[in-house]
């Protein structure tokens, strides 16, 4: 029992010639529409004109009484009463998780240009679990009366799951990458804080003294030092009262 949109070139042949054509509903007016059921009589066709013409497939519909609806006239400026088969009604009614997944999916996708359909396939997937399993996380946080603002938005959900499968498998070998990006010119550069799957990374997090003092970047420390962590790029104080470096790199904020 299922019931979805169709496009032309999926209309079967034995059918083709019989709907009418889209500027003969077009003459008609919107709320036009025709019915076509095959002999087994457990599919329908149905071609409805509203500000286009669509083309619905049904196993449960068919030329069931229509109900209305209210679309909007550019021409007179007015709302008008359109009238529309029961399978454009529950369409439109339950198609919102279509949509919504549809949206989602388009954020900072992980598919890229290929003519194989097996790696088009999993990539899709992948997305696919990756939306699902935000939308998971999002429910948790809502029944625990978090914030919306607080709550980890999809893009960096996506982000913190790349940075986790990266950290898990970096090597431990004396090669390091050049992490520098071009950062506009000013006086005192920020220097961002990085991800919490990369501080806790320690293999190649390690001290080396600078020259210049600046403040500790660890929270809840005020005070200056010259000791840099190389992979993060950032001042910790490492002294015998103060070993903000060793507790930046295993504690989680």
């Amino acid at each position: 029992m299922c019931a979805g949109t169709l496009m032309k070139n999926g209309v079967p042949k034995s059918a083709r010639f019989i709907l009418k054509e889209d500027k003969d509903l077009k003459k008609a007016g919107r709320g036009s529409c025709q019915v076509l059921v095959n002999d087994e009589k457990n599919i329908a066709i149905t071609k409805w004109f509203d500000n286009k013409p669509v083309t619905f497939l049904s196993t449960v519909h068919a030329a069931q009484t229509s109900d209305t609806c209210q679309r909007w006239c550019k021409q007179n400026k007015v709302y008008i009463t359109v009238p529309r088969p029961e399978v454009v009604k529950q369409y439109n009614s339950n198609m919102g998780g279509i949509d919504l997944a549809d949206h989602l999916l388009a954020v900072a996708p992980s598919r890229y240009r290929t003519r194989k359909w097996t790696t088009r396939f999993i990539a899709h997937i992948f997305d696919l679990a990756t939306t699902n399993s935000w939308l998971n996380y999002k429910s948790k946080e809502l029944r625990k009366n978090v914030p919306v603002k607080k709550i980890q938005q999809l893009r960096s959900f996506k982000m913190e799951i790349a940075e986790i499968l990266v950290t898990a498998n970096f090597t431990t070998s004396s090669e390091t990458e050049d992490e520098e990006q071009s950062r506009p010119k000013r006086s005192r550069p920020a220097v961002p804080l990085p991800s919490a799957s990369s501080r806790t990374h320690g293999a190649l997090h390690l001290p080396s003294a600078g020259e210049v003092q600046n403040r500790c970047r660890k929270p809840g420390c005020n005070k200056k030092s010259t000791i840099i962590c190389n992979k993060c790029n950032i001042h910790l104080c490492l002294t015998k009262e103060r070993n903000c470096f060793y507790n930046f790199h295993t504690e989680i904020y």
